[in-house]
C-alpha cells in the first residue's frame, strides 16, 4: 500500500512531553511516533478502540534498520511481525479552530478616488 511513498527508518528518542522512550519514523509519507514496546493482540485491540493506530515493525537492509508499516485491513488479519501502537501523549488531534490561517493581502489604494 505504501510502496511508492516515503519511508524512513525509526530512531529511538525521548518524548519531549513525558520523556519516555519513543520510536520516530516516517511511514507512507507520514511522521509517526510510537511506543517501542511490542503489544499483544488484546492490547492492540484496546489501543485501536481508543483511537490509536498500530504498525508492524520490520527490519530491512544491511545494516538492519527498523521501519514501521501501518497495519491496514490486509495486514491486520495476521501477525507476522511485532506490533507497536502510537504514543499516548500525542494522539489527541488539535481542537477545531485552534490554528487559524490568516493571509494578509496588501491594501491597494487607487490613485483616483472612486467617489
Amino acid at each position: 500500500m505504501t510502496e511508492h511513498l516515503i519511508n524512513r527508518p525509526a530512531a529511538i528518542r525521548a518524548c519531549p512531553t513525558c520523556t519516555h522512550p519513543i520510536l520516530r519514523a516516517t511511514t507512507g509519507g507520514i511522521d509517526v511516533t510510537t511506543d517501542p514496546a511490542p503489544v499483544s493482540i488484546t492490547e492492540e485491540i484496546t489501543q485501536l478502540l481508543s483511537g490509536h493506530r498500530s504498525y508492524d515493525v520490520l527490519t530491512w537492509g544491511l545494516p538492519q534498520r527498523i521501519f514501521l508499516e501501518w497495519r491496514d485491513p490486509d495486514r491486520i488479519r495476521t501477525r507476522k511481525y511485532p506490533v507497536v501502537t502510537t504514543h499516548g501523549c500525542r494522539v489527541t488531534p488539535p481542537a477545531a479552530g485552534e490554528t487559524e490561517l490568516v493571509i494578509r493581502t496588501p491594501v491597494h489604494y487607487p490613485e483616483i478616488p472612486l467617489f
